[in-house]
């Protein structure tokens, strides 16, 4: 098409000079003619009155003029046409010169032509990647389809994406799911007529027939401005949301609960050392201990917020397995025998050698054998064992284990046994609230594993596997 243009213009720009080229070629043929004419009429006229001597005189003259004038007339023609060649010639060289500019212009546009086509393919490419490794749920509508679907929003209902792609948007339509984004998308349509985006909440019917709620946001698509019905519709699950909220909320509320116990220990034995002051030794014990309480729930606090922010940096050293449970029994012995309990350590005589953050592993061992004690009644027994587990394959474990004899946990209290604050939601009565949440992260940040088995009246036992060091 570009071609035939070009032909155009640069016919146009030929005619004028080529026309009079040819006029000039026309009038020379017709002067040479008319030239003809006159001197055949001469010669007729000669042979006629070759007689007279006068009027021989003034053929002659005549003659000799029209020769001049017209050879004059030839000379002037064709010196006229060898400029006009010259100048349609130098037009020529002109017009070929700009042809090939062009077609140098032309080859390069079609080089970025390509080149934005290969970008724009890899543009396409990249975005799709992005929509699905989208964590949201993400789907495209026009007026009457389901134009796209990602991955993450194929997971929240079940659907694949090629069930849902494509499939008519109706309130009448044969799949639930997409009689549900009809109904969004109507939503959706209302509020950008109004000139804005739609958020809210809906519950999608998924494949199982389940009920699925989602926070979503409804916005036209950028390229149609909605103008011709299409969106897109960011997905995500509330369920889990809501969870979490109610799991913060839960958070402050036990946290709260656990500080204000120690708060009003200490305010009563305030008013008691006012009031006895006798017997300031027996209360300041009972305040140092409560203070040392609030202090440790406040560290674990701080602790368990830096792992989950992952701002913990393990001091790893070569340390003896056996060294590190018997310090941590060590520890609680004295609670132990305040309340008539049993704490033993049974362990291998072969050092088990591992690297790990020797004050972290302790802390470990500590909050285990703490909430073993905690659900262990007076002249109760908790055992620490320290073992190479059996049962691993490929490279050996380490296996620690504390075993109490208490009351043992219901199923439920089980399944939430390293939640923040587990513990006390459940009514137990705990000297260490965040241990147990704590001891997991610090396990899990060894490469470890760490797991409770239970039943009620038969005690509980709690298991840590580690990395054993090649030897």
């Amino acid at each position: 098409m570009q071609s035939a243009q070009k032909k155009d213009v640069f016919a146009g720009s030929y005619s004028v000079p080529v026309m009079l080229f040819v006029a000039l070629v026309i009038l020379f043929v017709i002067l040479g003619l008319g030239a003809a004419f006159l001197l055949n009429d001469q010669f007729n006229l000669l042979a006629v009155n070759s007689q007279s001597t006068a009027w021989m005189q003034n053929f002659e003259q005549t003659s000799r003029r029209l020769i001049i004038v017209v050879g004059l007339g030839l000379l002037g023609l064709l010196v006229a046409l060898a400029m006009l060649w010259l100048v349609i010639r130098r037009d020529l060289e002109a017009r070929q010169q700009q042809i090939d500019t062009l077609r140098k212009e032309s080859a390069r546009l079609d080089q970025q032509l390509k080149g934005r086509a290969v970008e724009l393919a890899e543009e396409r490419t990249q975005s799709r990647t992005i929509l699905q490794s989208m964590n949201e749920g993400v789907v495209l509508l026009d007026a009457k389809t389901i134009q796209y679907v990602n991955r993450a929003f194929s997971r929240l209902v079940g659907y694949e994406a090629t069930e849902l792609v494509k499939q008519p948007l109706s309130d009448d339509a044969a799949l639930p799911l997409a009689r549900d984004l009809n109904k969004v998308r109507g939503q959706v349509a209302q509020a950008i007529a109004k000139g804005g985006v739609w958020q809210g909440m809906f519950t999608f019917q998924q494949k199982d027939g389940k009920g699925l709620e989602t926070a979503i946001v409804g916005m036209p698509l950028l390229e149609s401005d909605g103008r011709d019905g299409s969106i897109v519709l960011l997905v995500r699950d509330s369920s889990m949301e809501r969870k979490l909220e109610e799991q913060k909320a839960a958070f402050v509320s036990n946290a709260s609960h656990e500080l204000r116990t120690p708060l009003a220990n200490l305010r009563t034995r305030l008013y008691l050392l006012r009031k006895q002051p006798e017997k300031l030794d027996e209360h300041l014990a009972v305040m140092d201990d409560v203070t040392a309480f609030m202090q440790q729930l406040i560290d674990e606090m701080i602790d368990v917020g830096r792992f989950e922010r992952g701002l913990v940096l393990l001091e790893r050293e070569n340390a003896v397995l056996q060294d590190l449970a018997n310090e941590a029994v060590k520890n609680y012995l004295p609670r132990a025998e305040r309340r008539s309990i049993k704490l033993t350590a049974e362990v291998e005589n072969d050092p088990i050698k591992v690297l790990v953050d020797h004050k972290r592993i302790v802390q470990v061992f500590g909050n285990l054998i703490a909430s073993a004690m905690n659900h262990t009644p007076q002249n109760g027994q908790v055992d620490v064992r320290v073992k190479i587990d059996p049962s691993s394959n490929g490279r050996p474990l380490a296996a620690v284990e504390v075993q109490d004899n208490g009351m043992g946990l219901s199923e439920e209290m089980l399944a939430q046994i390293f939640q923040p604050f587990a513990s006390a939601s459940q009514g137990v009565v705990s000297g260490t609230v965040l241990g147990l949440t704590l001891a997991k992260e610090i396990v899990e940040l060894h490469g470890g594993k760490i797991s409770a088995e239970s039943a009620e009246g038969k005690g509980t036992r709690f298991s840590v596997r580690l990395p054993v060091l090649d030897t």
